[in-house]
């Protein structure tokens, strides 16, 4: 191979491999969403922490579950299936001794959503039809 054949060869490798084809483009209706900053983060956990706290406090108040110390509630938060309210799934908790039942189960007890705008619940709870109802203040 000749000293030209192999500059146009290399040449044309490299534009093969600096080619706008080769790197990734994204679909032009394709909208970049801004990470949320960390001060908005903390404020949504912020808002999420006093939200599990009111329903720990509703739960009490309302006696919603039998006389249960709090390590036997587990909660998980979910602040995205709705837009404008936490929705707060109330669990057993079988992992200390004083709660009983199998540590490997958590069985489902209700819901609780509270919404964001107002602190105003509705809840599931010894609803057999599963439908919501206002939860006092």
């Amino acid at each position: 191979m000749t000293s030209d054949a192999r500059v146009l060869a290399l040449a044309l490798l490299t534009m093969l491999l600096t080619a706008p084809a080769c790197s990734p483009v994204p679909p032009a209706d394709t909208k970049k969403v801004p990470p949320k900053s960390s001060a908005a983060k903390e404020s949504t956990e912020a808002d999420e922490d006093k939200a599990l706290l009111a329903v720990s406090a509703a739960i009490r108040k309302n006696h919603l579950v039998d006389q249960k110390p709090d390590q036997c509630l587990a909660y998980r938060v979910d602040s995205k299936s709705m837009k404008d309210a936490y929705v707060v799934e109330v669990r057993e908790n079988h992992r200390h001794k004083e709660c009983g039942g199998d540590p490997q189960t958590s069985p489902r007890l209700f819901t609780v959503r509270v919404a964001k705008a107002t602190g105003d619940m509705t809840t599931d709870a010894n609803s057999p039809a599963g439908e919501f109802r206002p939860l006092p203040k």
